[in-house]
């Protein structure tokens, strides 16, 4: 009886030894395969603000596109009238319940905006300037895009800096920077 117990014993032993020591390839994938709920023309909202004393937050209508990129069927190109474009989104998940995807969006070095391009409230924010060019240097993301499903809404967050410049005999001079945060939300198709 003595030897049965301790054969009982080591074969549950072995088994949760076993068992313990799977295959980690069971584990789910959560990569959004189908992205076509993301794909397209979406309008919404962006709310920008710089670390100025008197300037106001600025919200505004905007339209962003994503588009399927001609190389990668896990990356999309985003396009925005704000920040240019394209920018690389990649990482597609999908929530465990299905509710949602996040995904990231590459870190813009540059984008520069010159004459006409530049937006009327950059002329309100810095009036004391007369200005010729502004640059958004450094923008990240603040935390992974997110699109929900129940809304069908979309939001991102880039910050940064904006440096705007003047003409000087001729040349453009950066006479201030600021930090910026650009707010993409209620992105609907």
């Amino acid at each position: 009886m003595k030897i049965m117990r301790k054969i009982l014993g080591l074969l549950v032993l072995a088994t949760l030894v076993f068992t313990s020591c799977g295959d980690d390839d069971d584990s789910p994938d959560y990569t959004l395969k189908d992205k076509s709920e993301i794909i397209g023309n979406h309008q919404g909202k962006l709310k920008i603000t710089v670390n100025l004393m008197n300037a106001p937050t600025k919200t505004m209508e905007t339209d962003v596109r994503f588009q399927k990129t001609t190389t990668n069927d896990n990356q999309l190109n985003l396009f925005t009238n704000e920040l240019g474009g394209p920018i690389i989104a990649s990482d597609f998940k999908k929530s465990k319940d299905y509710d949602f995807y996040t995904f990231n969006l590459a870190n813009i070095a540059k984008s520069v905006f010159i004459g006409n391009e530049i937006p009327d409230f950059y002329h309100e924010w810095y009036s004391i300037y007369d200005i010729s060019k502004i640059e958004l240097i450094g923008l990240t993301l603040d935390s992974r895009a997110k699109y929900v499903r129940a809304s069908n809404t979309m939001s991102f967050t880039y910050k940064g800096m904006v440096y705007i410049y003047q003409k000087v005999d001729g040349i453009d001079k950066k006479v201030s920077d600021s930090n910026i945060t650009l707010e993409y939300y209620d992105l609907k198709k």
